[in-house]
């Protein structure tokens, strides 16, 4: 393995604070009904990793009762925030054809979003989010 992906691998990656793998899908008996993520959270670039040259610095989480939304893409663009505040939220193609994939946990403000490009971009790509309620 070449000097550089193991350095990506042994110091970046534990550095960015958060892992590549999202969380999975929080089933509804799962979903928090405390409120207590209740609002709105920005999502913010703070950490690329790989050959991601996407345009990304921020989106926004809206969660009410328990339900995580970004943005305008109705059903698809919603899911479940858990108890202990892990989100994924998987995000339709879009104008420029890429899917995004967010997950994170709320509690520790961290994140990620893959981006998954369309079959005539050569890679997807993976950002590090610090999540922050908003209001």
């Amino acid at each position: 393995m070449p000097f550089y992906i193991l350095f990506v691998w042994l110091v970046v990656l534990p550095l960015s604070g958060c892992s590549l793998k999202l969380p999975g899908p929080t089933p509804e008996g799962d979903r928090d009904l405390t409120g207590k993520f209740d609002g709105k959270w920005a999502l913010e670039s703070n950490t690329r990793i790989g050959n991601c040259k996407d345009n990304f610095k921020r989106a926004y989480m809206d969660v009410t009762n328990g339900v995580g939304k970004i943005g305008p893409n109705g059903p698809s663009g919603t899911d479940y925030v858990s108890t202990t505040g892990d989100f994924r939220i998987d995000v339709p193609d879009n104008y420029r054809k890429t899917r995004r994939k967010y997950g994170g946990n709320l509690d520790e403000s961290t994140g990620r979003v893959i981006i998954v490009f369309a079959a005539d971009r050569v890679s997807d790509c993976s950002i590090g989010l610090s999540v922050n309620r908003v209001n």
